[in-house]
């Protein structure tokens, strides 16, 4: 069997069919940004080793600003956690993350670092829109979480207890929907952030 024809690199095919822009389109409002930093210097997203996004990430964050800016989205507030670090061999964790730090730095982004996560303690949506207007329109903040991401800024809702495994599959996404049955019954369903 070749691996990639499996269920698994479909699903990977398929997340990466939607840009950011269509995400928006359709009502996120919130992206879980992973960079990978190749050796060469190229920043772009990925899901995991197997799963790169070939946009580099100032083309992808751009087009959220251009979004934003654009008539009827002026007032719309959108959030990049930016976690899980990966790098190509030999990129440590902090090149990664003064790399995207660079990015959004240089677009004028308003950014809390996994270090500063106090700084979001009893913000309001109006402080935060006080400290991320972008300069055509729109509100953007990114939020950094630790390595392997979580931390103390973000509580993900992680549960290890709920998994998709290739037994699950059957060759289709058919029992996808028991998936997300079990998904929807974890302890902390009610997305609780227990002021996270």
């Amino acid at each position: 069997e070749d691996p990639n024809d499996s269920i698994f690199l479909q699903g990977c095919n398929n997340q990466g069919s939607a840009t950011m822009v269509d995400q928006l389109n359709c009502g996120a409002r919130a992206f879980d940004y992973r960079p990978h930093l190749e050796a060469g210097g190229k920043l772009r997203a990925h899901h995991n080793s197997i799963c790169p996004v070939e946009v580099e990430m100032v083309t992808s964050v751009t087009s959220v600003i251009n979004w934003l800016g654009q008539a009827g989205n002026e007032e719309e507030l959108v959030i990049l956690y930016v976690s899980h670090f990966q790098g190509d061999s030999g990129v440590t964790q902090a090149e990664i993350k003064s790399a995207a730090a660079g990015v959004l730095d240089s677009l004028g982004i308003y950014t809390i670092l996994d270090t500063q996560c106090s700084e979001l303690a009893g913000l309001t949506i109006g402080d935060i829109k006080d400290r991320s207007p972008m300069s055509s329109g729109g509100y953007l903040m990114a939020v950094f979480g630790v390595e392997g991401g979580g931390g103390d800024c973000m509580d993900e809702q992680y549960d290890s207890g709920i998994e998709w495994s290739s037994s699950d599959q059957s060759g289709s996404f058919d029992n996808f929907d028991n998936y997300m049955i079990q998904a929807s019954n974890f302890p902390n369903a009610d997305h609780n952030t227990n002021g996270k």
